[in-house]
């Protein structure tokens, strides 16, 4: 579950490195592709960039500049302190973030995701640069809390090579920086939360207890989860819709 300073950290990753700028990063990441971004989530933070074929390995040492020598300049994070501060005050009009918010409210006693579901604008404008290069040391320093994806046409012996070359100095660090409180549950408890909205729609969630990720469960609860209710061949919205109208 990420920090308050998390999200500010990865806006700080394209802000500049010890070899580029800030400039130099969004120049060079047009030249090789044309999709480039970073986002946040409760327990990972994700950096990619989509390149042409003959462009995968300088798109890769691009993305490891800058997710392994991010500067965080002082100067530059007071700036993109005020940016973060936009995005959350948005978030806060978005009524599927707030009802995501309550509910894990509703569910979770002890556990940081009942905090950090809408981050706080007071707390964004007081995070300091040490606090950034810590979670910087932390979690994107060790070989074990970093996963390397490639899809599409590419030569995977060539950039298997230029991995271990770009992340081959990474050790595993001795101690897990994960230290999440163990959550207590009836199984007889269900809550309800109601929250009044300013806008003309209703809007409706349900939270269950569910398999951990590295459970054998975990995926098969994925394929359930979309064919009940993500997408528009979903269960639930071709009852809502295409049936009821709604």
């Amino acid at each position: 579950v990420h920090h308050p300073a998390t999200h500010l950290h990865h806006h700080m990753l394209f802000r500049g490195t010890k070899k580029r700028t800030g400039t130099d990063i969004n120049r060079e990441a047009v030249r090789l592709g044309d999709t480039f971004d970073a986002f946040t989530d409760l327990y990972s933070t994700f950096v990619f960039i989509r390149v042409a074929p003959q462009h995968t390995h300088r798109g890769f040492k691009l993305l490891c500049d800058m997710v392994r020598n991010s500067t965080v300049e002082s100067e530059t994070l007071e700036k993109e302190k005020q940016i973060v501060i936009r995005e959350i005050e948005d978030w806060g009009e978005e009524p599927q973030r707030v009802l995501r918010h309550l509910v894990y409210r509703a569910l979770y006693n002890r556990h940081p995701a009942r905090e950090v579901i809408i981050e706080d604008p007071k707390v964004t404008a007081q995070v300091t640069r040490e606090q950034i290069l810590e979670i910087h040391q932390k979690f994107y320093n060790a070989a074990q809390q970093l996963i390397v994806v490639a899809v599409g046409r590419f030569n995977p012996v060539k950039l298997l090579k230029t991995i271990g070359e770009s992340l081959g100095d990474l050790t595993k660090s001795v101690e897990s920086p994960f230290g999440v409180p163990e959550e207590e549950y009836s199984r007889k408890t269900t809550k309800s939360v109601v929250h009044r909205w300013h806008g003309k729609k209703a809007h409706l969630m349900f939270g269950f207890r569910a398999p951990l990720c590295y459970h054998s469960d975990y995926f098969p609860m994925c394929v359930l989860s979309a064919i009940l209710g993500e997408g528009v061949d979903s269960r639930l919205y071709t009852e809502l819709r295409e049936k009821t109208g709604l």
